[in-house]
């Protein structure tokens, strides 16, 4: 019986977070500004959010926001870094020095 009251509990606790994630699209489009700048990327385009342990980052278009990505908290953003903003692969590519 223990396990179905953890599911049940499982499935209510994912439903809440589902839930913050639909009301934070809904406060982006209404105020895209809210969100900080993405530390990692410094695109005043591109910023993020959090709810509960995740970091919405979402991109501002002219006619509405965009959700990029939904990362656990601990997951470093390199891993996803060129998905977002591939501008910063090329900035990265010519900071590394050449082979000699």
């Amino acid at each position: 019986m223990r396990s179905l009251n953890t599911s049940a509990a499982i499935r209510t606790i994912t439903q809440q977070v589902v839930e913050k994630f639909f009301q934070l699209s809904d406060l982006v489009n209404a105020q895209p500004l809210i969100g900080r700048i993405v530390p990692e990327l410094n695109n005043e385009h591109i910023r993020e959010l959090f709810v509960y342990s995740y970091r919405v980052i979402y991109a501002i278009q002219p006619d509405q926001s965009e959700i990029l990505a939904v990362l656990h908290g601990k997951r470093l953003l390199e891993s996803i870094e060129n998905r977002i903003d591939p501008d910063a692969n090329q900035a990265n590519n010519s900071h590394q020095a050449s082979p000699q």
